[in-house]
Parts: structure tokens; sequence; C-alpha cells
């Protein structure tokens, strides 16, 4: 039963019992009065928990009024999730909920700030969002229209008075792609809802990275997939030697120095624990310094798992587009056979699309044994 079907249950019996004394002009036996304490006792805790769901349940309606044409309530942070799991769990229905999301830096690459609210990151942590590398775009449409454009040829030169002025040639390629779903559930106990909420924090921070890590697997597999980019090969004895490299070609191809590199973890421990040959001090940089970002010849380092091992990428910000429907929503609620077994169900949801639209501004670097 739920706690409302709890509630309505122990007023009835109130009502049975006195009712029947009423009807029967006579006062409460002693039983029946030990009968009315006890359920009044219940009936006035029962209605506590009520009073608690509906609070919650308010929180939402007042959301919701604030954005009508939405589905789903807005809330930001994991206080979104709780407040849907106290509610599936006190009327054992289904809440949804809308986890909305803010940017990693407006001033460039840089973490979190602690308190702010980060799909998939804990606030103040290094978790790194490669979505946040290219501009985020939200659409109301399943497919989007996007072009990627190619290297510009011919362009700007002298033209006498009167002459032809030179063609400036690009190709455009229109594209329609549809947004791609990521998704996943997992099932939790009511009673560790109700007895353990620190233990449910975490799994849904570790459901919330983890859509995070496959949000950056779908970029680095876009970046993978593109033709047209720019090529280069190092190795890891002189990683750093060909990172500058890399920097000066797609300098010299595109004008433009790239504004993120992206790489394994792997790999940048093997740059950081280069040393020289001589003095064997550290090249790229004292290991018990205090810093922010890492960072490459001046260049932020997003250091990722979703890189593949042996290859970096050298990418500007304008390299790409990260399309996306909406923030990240959680929906807890009853599955099948949940009720009996006293689960609640939580599913993970968003639907995203990563492109690149320019491929000549990013450099796919192969570091090599």
């Amino acid at each position: 039963m739920t706690i409302k079907e709890k509630y309505d249950a122990a007023v009835k019996a109130l009502r049975e019992v006195t009712e029947r004394a009423k009807s029967e002009g006579r006062p409460l036996t002693r039983s029946e009065a030990a009968f009315v304490d006890g359920k009044l006792d219940e009936a006035e805790a029962l209605k506590a928990d009520l009073d608690i769901a509906a609070e919650q349940r308010s929180r939402f309606d007042k959301l919701a009024a604030l954005d009508p044409g939405r589905a789903a309530e807005t809330l930001e942070g994991l206080s979104g999730v709780k407040y849907a799991l106290t509610h599936a769990v006190a009327t054992k229905s289904s809440r949804a909920v809308t986890i909305e999301r803010k940017a990693l830096g407006t001033t460039g690459l840089s973490l979190p700030a602690a308190g702010e609210t980060v799909v998939g990151s804990v606030p103040g942590t290094a978790a790194v969002a490669l979505r946040d590398l290219f501009p985020n775009v939200q659409v109301d449409v399943p497919t989007v229209r996007w072009y990627r454009v190619g290297a510009a040829t011919g362009g700007p030169d002298v033209v006498p008075e009167l002459g032809l002025k030179p063609e400036l040639a690009n190709t455009v390629t229109p594209k329609d792609s549809a947004l791609v779903k990521l998704a996943a559930q997992f099932a939790i106990s009511t009673e560790m809802a109700q007895d353990a909420p620190f233990v449910v924090d975490q799994i849904l921070r570790e459901a919330l990275l983890a859509m995070l890590r496959r949000e950056n697997s779908l970029v680095t597999d876009t970046l993978a997939g593109a033709s047209g980019i720019i090529t280069a090969t190092t190795t890891k004895a002189a990683a750093l030697d060909g990172i500058a490299s890399a920097i000066a070609t797609q300098e010299a191809v595109n004008g433009l120095a790239p504004e993120a590199i992206i790489i394994n973890p792997v790999d940048l421990a093997a740059i950081r624990a280069t040393k020289a040959s001589g003095s064997g001090d550290y090249l790229a940089a004292d290991p018990l310094a205090v810093g922010g970002l890492p960072s490459i010849w001046n260049i932020p380092v997003l250091s990722t798992a979703a890189a593949t091992a042996g290859t970096a990428w050298l990418a500007r910000r304008d390299a790409g587009v990260f399309y996306f429907r909406d923030g990240v929503t959680v929906t807890a609620g009853h599955n099948g056979d949940d009720l009996i077994h006293n689960r609640i169900t939580t599913i993970v949801e968003q639907r995203v699309l990563p492109v690149l639209t320019q491929p000549g501004l990013v450099t796919r670097l192969t570091i090599t044994a």
C-alpha cells in the first residue's frame, strides 16, 4: 500500500469505530478507545509523510508552471533527482526530472568551480566534458541540418582597376543527421532510498559520470570518423616536439592555432614523466607544483580516456558543434514487478549529436612507440 492508501485506511477505521459508538448512543469501550488512540498516532505519522511528499510535489508544480510547455520539470543538480526518488517512493508512481547543465567555464576551457552544476562531474573536480570544446546548440527537432565547410581556395589578390576579382571558392556540403539517444537504467531498493540516501547519491553521481564518459566517446568518435582533417605523427620520446610541429602545421594551413589538446591520460603521463638525459630533471613541469588545467605549449589539455591511447587531437572551438535536445532526463519510478520487490527503476537519458563542421581546424596526432 502507498502512504496515501495507508492513511485513508487508518482514517476509515477510525470513522467506523467512532460512528458505530455514536449510532449506538454510547461512549467508546476501553478496547475501542485504545484502538482509536493507536490509529490516531498512526494517521498523524502518515499525515506527516504525506505533507513531505506534497511539499516535494509543490516544488515540481511551481517549476513546471515556469515553463508549462515542457513535459518534465527542470531542476539543477542531483537535488532534482532526489526529489524524483522521494516522489517515487512516497507515491509509487513515476517522476521525470530534466537536469539543466552549466558550461565548464565562460572564459575558456577550465574546471568547474565549486558549487557549479555540471552534468556528469562532481562540483570542483577535474571531470572533462568534451562537449564544451564546441559551441552547444539546443534544438527542438529530432534531425538537424548542418554544413561541412572545406578549406578555401583562391581568394584575395592584387586586382587592377576594373579588373576581374579572383574567386574565393569553398566547398560547402549540407548534411542531415539525427540526434542519438544515450540511455541507461539501474534499480535500487526502496529501503536503500529511505535508509541510505548517501549511497543513492553516489549511485546517481556514477550514473551521470558514465553519461559524461559516453558523451566524450561520441565526440572522439566523430573526430576519428571525419575526413579532411590534418594528420601528423610523432613518437613518445619526442611528443613535446611533435605537438609543437602539429601546432605550427595547423597555423600554417589555416592561420589559426588550436585551442585545446585532447589526449589519453596514459600519453599525458608519458609526457609528464619525460626527463632530460643529462640532469634527469622533468622536462614538462615540476611534478609537485600546484596548478590548474594542464597545458602544453600554452594550449589547454583535456585528458580523457575517450581519446584512444596513441592518438591526440588538436582542435579549435569553431571546428564543430554539439547539438542537444534537452538536458539529461532522469526518470524514477516502477517497472514490471518492481512494486512487489520494493524496487525503484531509474532511467537516465539524453539526445545529442556532435558534428565536425570544419575538419581543417582539427589535427590528429598519432603517437607511436
